[in-house]
């Protein structure tokens, strides 16, 4: 029995030694934060099956809504290339639109899709918060595609390789050919009060496209919360009848909202992966980086007088 005992002991003792090894051998991180960002993939013309990804193009409107929304993703400290970012993306109409989802022990960070494509370019990076991170935790790389939901392919590493160097290219998984990703650490960032003027006389891909006097668009990063005020009052058909940036009455003129269920006039804002309604007061948590948008909920602008005073707060995650 005594023995028994002893190769018990034994066994137990190399089982606890075999584990801290391996949590020795994990690559440590250096506290802070990381920017990590992936940068281009070459997909396979078909499904590892041999099937097409595709047989006929989606539907047109949840495209639409799907291209204004994704005006808004991009990387926050290169600002925004307006011109570009209004641009047809085009591609073709058969092809997956892959998009990446990075799980982090149960936390999902997303980088939005840019299109129907084979050899995606996204320019839309992660924040990740690695300051109470090990390099030991599970890592997860999906690329799924933005019309069907389906998985296109999947990696798994640990945080600690993913950090671990400036760039490098993952290959051969399944039917993406390679996926390129780089690495940078991310200085601390104060809050930061933006104002901006939103006119109701321009529409919203003229907004994005030339600008407009006093307006901007807005820097934010995945974890951000962002507190809006807004001021002034919008005429969307004659000077006798104006509303505040809660708009007008349910329902009414809804055929020309770009968000039929928000009420015309409003203050909106497309934000990285969705739109929000704003009104006179609105504090939201931003999921993806890329930019703040806000505009009239109006897409027929003719008529229209008067506009809105904006004063915006992005505060980091403490």
């Amino acid at each position: 029995m005594l023995e028994m005992r002893g190769w018990l002991l034994i066994m137990l003792m190399s089982c606890f030694a075999c584990g801290g090894g391996q949590h020795a051998n994990a690559r440590r991180i250096e506290p802070g934060w990381y920017a990590v960002q992936f940068t281009n993939a070459r997909l396979d013309a078909r499904r590892p099956d041999g099937r097409p990804w595709h047989t006929s193009e989606s539907d047109k409107t949840a495209l639409i809504i799907g291209g204004l929304i994704g005006l808004a993703a991009g990387y926050p400290g290169l600002g925004l290339t307006l011109g570009e970012a209004a641009s047809e993306p085009g591609g073709d109409p058969l092809a997956p639109a892959p998009f990446i989802d990075l799980k982090i022990e149960g936390e999902t960070y997303r980088v939005s899709p840019v299109g129907r494509t084979y050899a995606p370019n996204w320019r839309q990076p992660i924040a990740i918060d690695a300051r109470r991170r090990r390099g030991d935790e599970r890592v997860i790389i999906q690329l799924r595609d933005a019309v069907d939901e389906s998985a296109i392919a999947e990696h798994e590493t640990t945080l600690g390789e993913l950090l671990a160097r400036p760039a490098q290219t993952f290959t051969r998984l399944g039917a993406v050919m390679s996926l390129d990703v780089v690495v940078s650490p991310m200085p601390a960032r104060p809050p930061a009060e933006y104002r901006v003027v939103v006119p109701a006389t321009v529409r919203f891909e003229d907004l994005a496209r030339e600008g407009a006097p006093g307006w901007r668009p807005i820097p934010v990063w995945n974890g951000d919360t962002v507190e809006v005020e807004a001021s002034g009052r919008v005429c969307p058909s004659s000077k006798s009848e104006c509303f505040d940036a809660n708009g007008a009455e349910p329902g009414r003129w809804e055929s020309y909202n770009y968000f039929k269920k928000v009420p015309h006039a409003s203050l909106v804002a497309a934000v990285p992966g969705e739109g929000i309604p704003i009104g006179v007061h609105r504090m939201f948590h931003v999921r993806q980086a890329g930019w703040v948008l806000l505009f009239v909920n109006d897409d027929d602008v003719g008529n229209n007088s008067g506009g809105f005073e904006v004063r915006a707060v992005v505060t980091p995650p403490r």
